[in-house]
C-alpha cells in the first residue's frame, strides 16, 4: 500500500508569535519562512509594520 521510498518524520511543531512577526517586519528582517506566502506578499503590497502608513521602506520578508 505505501511506497518504499517515501518516509514519514515528525518533527516538533514551532510556536510562532505574530507579535514576533510583526516586530520582525518593523525591523526589516524577513518572516517568509515564518508566515505562507501569501501573508508575506500582503504586507509587503500594503507596506504593513513599517511605523508609518503607506511610506514603508521594503524589506526582506
Amino acid at each position: 500500500m505505501g511506497r518504499e521510498d517515501v518516509s514519514l518524520l515528525e518533527v516538533p511543531a514551532m510556536a510562532i508569535s505574530s507579535t514576533d512577526c510583526r516586530a520582525r517586519v518593523g525591523a526589516g528582517n524577513p518572516v517568509w519562512y515564518l508566515v505562507p506566502d501569501g501573508v508575506v506578499q500582503y504586507i509587503a503590497k500594503y507596506k504593513l509594520y513599517s511605523g508609518k502608513p503607506g511610506m514603508g521602506e521594503p524589506c526582506m520578508l
